[in-house]
């Protein structure tokens, strides 16, 4: 039997993955648990590497936020669709806001693994904001492209600021419970009272955390994946109906044409910037309990890099959105004060209707491809809606061959009219 380790100078005291080291292992981890490397590996890794990624990152979330927040306000973005992505820019603030915090305490107090541990939970805010944003949007276009007809039913502003709620929501349980696990297993009162350890407690708590971050991970893709598909079947149909009509045929391909490229942008961002996290938390699913403790400084290392990974991701939305998202680059030359006054630009007001010519008559129809536009233009006056409900109507009576105009209220139980 070797003789146990002497973890007296090692930052990590609460395990007993050491005790029945071999040789080989003692050897192995001389490094990963002596005290000093792990004091330089905060230093560096945790504290100094980090600040140029922070400072930038923190720079474009703010303008990111101030730009879509005027936007909204002033009505020429989709409030559905930009408050998922408001919802992830407040992710991303939160990330960076636990990240400058963690760069204070690695350059200007006395180590604590502990302390370190929550901050870095705080840091998946950006992550787990990302997940919420993007899913949320392709759920909303895929139930748009599947039920059009009650998009502006179901989907409503309500509900998208109910859903950005109760994601936060489940953040924050996950943090009180990450930090009450940690608290119990490093504070050596209370883990004399719990007799928790790092295999016995942090290590089951840790892999249902991870093992949530892979599933979240390839949900998120899954979901995009499967919007997508559906889209292009949607855009097969919608040729082949308007095959005879050159003018109609011209008009779905302007609609299909780039139907979610700005959240594909993001998906790729969100694909490229989280796929190192999404490596790590698979790597810590597979091992065992004391995979973490015996290479301690290592993965305090890799760490560091996956934080910056995702600051990197932080940057590059919040930069291709300023640039290239026009109405956010409106925002954004206003508040430089390049310009003095911000409109609408003109696709926010045709892209509201549709019109169809059906032979005698023409149907007016949401554009599902941009349904974020249909609720930021000005609201409807009383007689334009009360022409809107009377061309559906007719729309509706030449397409399924009724007669009489007291048909209309069985036709209206097969095809619903527009929801106002």
């Amino acid at each position: 039997m070797v003789a146990p380790l002497n973890v007296n100078k090692s930052p990590i005291r609460y395990t007993k993955c050491f005790q029945n080291a071999t040789l080989e292992e003692r050897q192995s981890m001389a490094t990963e648990i002596d005290g000093a490397i792990w004091e330089r590996v905060l230093y560096w890794h945790h504290g100094i590497y980090p600040i140029p990624f922070t400072v930038v990152a923190i720079i474009g979330v703010v303008l990111y936020i101030l730009c879509v927040k005027r936007a909204m306000d002033e009505h020429r973005v989709s409030r559905k669709f930009y408050s998922l992505l408001l919802n992830r820019a407040f992710g991303d603030f939160v990330a960076c806001i636990a990240n400058t915090v963690a760069i204070l305490y690695a350059l200007c107090f006395e180590h604590n693994p502990g302390i370190l541990q929550i901050l870095n939970t705080l840091f998946i805010a950006s992550f787990w904001s990302s997940m919420c944003s993007y899913t949320g949007q392709s759920i909303i276009k895929l139930y748009g492209v599947a039920k059009p007809l009650q998009y502006r039913r179901y989907i409503t502003m309500k509900r998208c600021k109910q859903f950005c709620v109760l994601s936060w929501i489940l953040f924050f349980t996950c943090i009180i419970y990450t930090s009450t696990v940690v608290v119990i297993t490093t504070v050596p009162s209370l883990r004399k009272l719990t007799d928790c350890t790092s295999e016995s407690c942090l290590h089951p708590m840790y892999s249902g955390r991870n093992i949530l971050v892979v599933v979240v991970y390839l949900f998120t893709l899954a979901t995009f994946g499967f919007t997508v598909l559906l889209i292009r079947r949607a855009k097969k149909h919608s040729e082949s109906f308007h095959q005879s009509n050159n003018k109609n045929r011209d008009a779905v391909k302007r609609r299909f044409k780039y139907p979610m490229l700005k959240l594909a942008i993001h998906i790729l961002t969100f694909t490229v910037f989280n796929f190192p996290y999404f490596c790590w938390a698979l790597l810590l699913v597979v091992e065992d309990g004391c995979f973490y403790p015996k290479h301690y400084n290592t993965m305090n290392m890799f760490s560091s890099w996956v934080r910056m990974s995702l600051c990197v991701r932080i940057i590059v939305d919040s930069l291709l959105s300023l640039c290239f998202e026009t109405e956010v680059k409106r925002s954004l030359l206003k508040i430089f004060g390049c310009v003095k006054r911000v409109v609408p630009s003109a696709s926010l007001s045709t892209n509201r209707m549709t019109t169809i010519n059906s032979g005698t008559g023409t149907v007016s129809a949401c554009d599902s491809s941009d349904y974020s536009n249909a609720d930021n233009v000005r609201p409807l006056t009383a007689e334009e809606k009360k022409q809107q409900r009377s061309v559906s109507e007719r729309g509706l009576l030449h397409k399924t061959h009724l007669k009489e105009p007291g048909d209309i209220k069985d036709a209206k139980q097969v095809i619903e009219v527009i929801p106002e």
